[in-house]
């Protein structure tokens, strides 16, 4: 596995590697899910299924399954602080590792192990639009110093950061970051593309674990919920 802090260097590791021309087959993290747990669907709830002129829920108050509806949209997006991984039509798979702004381990398995996660995220289907497609280039962004993430960058790396990568296919393409991994539209203007709350919920086993149960005593809070 190699640590990589240079836009440069980052570009010429993937350049190496055969990518271009495989098919992506599977999509899957080693680690945690972030921004899947109750405060996330509090959150949610205030920019999604608020109506205007209701208070804002705030975390101390609950929140329960049956107030998020399933029609509800959602980015096509996972967010991780462990690897990415992709599989790819030849049996081998990209790691991808991003733990910082301009901060990336690379790996590549010719034979991939199929070291998969615990099971409790369907990431292939998640990013479910992308599977299937063949890679065409893949693109690493450098990030520039009048950005937020700027300040995320240790001092010994500015010469040359990194932002993200993009793995382009023909109709979408994978936006790999420090932040989360997204699939877009492929195009002069990438769209983020949408799921509904049904499908994430399909793709996460332990979703009913995310919100309060009516009825039951929350010890937390010291009352009941």
């Amino acid at each position: 596995m190699r640590e990589i802090h240079s836009a440069t260097k980052l570009r010429e590791t993937l350049s190496e590697l055969p990518l271009v021309g495989r098919r992506i087959i599977s999509i899957d993290i080693i680690g945690r899910l972030r921004f899947a747990d109750r405060g996330s669907m509090i959150d949610f709830y205030n920019s999604a299924v608020r109506r205007p002129g209701e208070p804002y829920r705030l975390s101390p108050m609950p929140i329960y399954q049956d107030e998020i509806p399933l029609a509800a949209q959602r980015t096509r997006l996972v967010s991780t602080d462990g690897p990415l991984i992709v599989g790819l039509d030849d049996g081998s798979a990209l790691e991808l590792t991003m733990t910082n702004a301009s901060c990336a381990f690379v790996d590549f398995e010719r034979v991939a192990e199929h070291r998969e996660g615990k099971g409790l995220v369907n990431v292939s289907g998640i990013l479910r639009p992308i599977l299937g497609e063949t890679i065409t280039c893949v693109e690493v962004q450098s990030l520039s110093s009048d950005t937020q993430e700027w300040d995320y960058v240790d001092s010994a790396f500015r010469d040359d950061p990194f932002r993200m990568c993009m793995i382009r296919c023909e109709d979408h393409l994978l936006w790999v970051s420090w932040i989360y991994t997204e699939v877009l539209t492929n195009g002069e203007k990438p769209q983020a593309m949408e799921m509904t709350m049904g499908e994430w919920k399909d793709c996460v086993s332990y979703y009913a674990d995310l919100f309060d149960k009516r009825g039951v005593e929350d010890t937390t809070h010291g009352q009941m919920m």
